[in-house]
């Protein structure tokens, strides 16, 4: 119990970091540029990274979701240049330690034998490694360690698949080690045992969008997610923009227009994003006029 509650609290430090450096706006001082023009150049600098193969389709599609989300947030209090690369940097710096600090976390509070189906250790065998026995590991050493305890977990949970926190625990295990399709795996399995929280939603939607791009849609699955997403949160604009983005690469513009005019609707006139939504809108439109032809 110790050891759940002490994830808990690392889960809710791992958001209340990460969501000032990813998704904080900041207002325009004078002097600054057009919030829109920015997104549109972040935009473009993506698909010019893409176009000449700087990076993958899958990690420009990310790139361009994490824009627009960050446009489609709500705004926040103002800051400053400089306090933004700062929570920026904290914030991954946070993300990154967490393996690290899941592992120490738990080899100081748990009994890893019980949970992850190890043997107990043999007469004279020696002592589990201390905090700082993993924290002096290279690298490869201390990831390994950490992918041992997390493919544990696994074993475990093919033994107890009714085990939802189980489930959510190694889904977010395998997010930090950036392994989308895992992820999506765990997820799925969690929602067969229970219906899930938004949160899980949202986050297999992300591992979804990571794994089949933006407008993928995993053999319905992402649609589905996104569709249930909405029935509890009618106002969440992320969800809606990206079922927008499923419905036009399935070949349903009609669809996709209806979904991204929802976002306008609920989006501030000074959005950033909102020219360039406007902007999909009319592409979409003069394709949908075109199959009609």
């Amino acid at each position: 119990m110790i050891f759940v509650g002490l994830s808990f609290l690392l889960c809710a430090g791992v958001c209340a970091a990460l969501a000032g450096p990813l998704f904080r706006r900041t207002t325009m001082a004078p002097g600054d540029s057009d919030p829109a023009e920015g997104l549109k150049a972040t935009l473009s600098r993506i698909e010019a990274d893409r176009a000449v193969g700087l990076i993958g389709d899958p990690e420009a599609d990310e790139a361009s979701l994490e824009a627009k989300r960050a446009a489609l947030s709500t705004p926040r209090q103002a800051a400053s240049a400089n306090d933004m690369r700062r929570l920026r940097f904290i914030g991954v710096g946070f993300l990154a330690a967490t393996p690290l600090i899941v592992a120490v976390m738990y080899q100081m509070t748990g009994a890893p034998q019980a949970v992850f189906g190890a043997p107990p250790p043999s007469q004279g065998a020696p002592p589990p490694a201390s905090d700082q026995d993993i924290a002096a590991m290279a690298p490869p050493d201390r990831r390994a360690a950490i992918e041992a305890m997390v493919a544990g977990l696994a074993a475990r949970l093919e033994q107890s698949p009714e085990d939802v926190e189980g489930w959510r625990m190694l889904a977010r295990s395998y997010a930090v080690m950036n392994r989308p399709q895992d992820v999506i795996a765990a997820y799925q399995s969690l929602l067969r045992h229970s219906s899930g929280t938004n949160e899980d939603l949202t986050n297999l939607a992300a591992a979804l969008i990571a794994v089949h791009g933006e407008g993928g849609d995993g053999e319905g699955v992402l649609a589905d997610t996104l569709q249930t997403l909405l029935a509890r949160e009618p106002e969440n604009l992320l969800a809606l923009y990206q079922l927008g983005s499923v419905e036009r690469a399935r070949g349903a513009p009609a669809q996709a227009v209806a979904l991204w005019r929802r976002v306008l609707e609920r989006l501030p006139p000074d959005a950033p994003i909102r020219p360039a939504l406007e902007a999909e809108i009319a592409e979409t439109e003069a394709e949908r006029g075109e199959l009609k032809q």
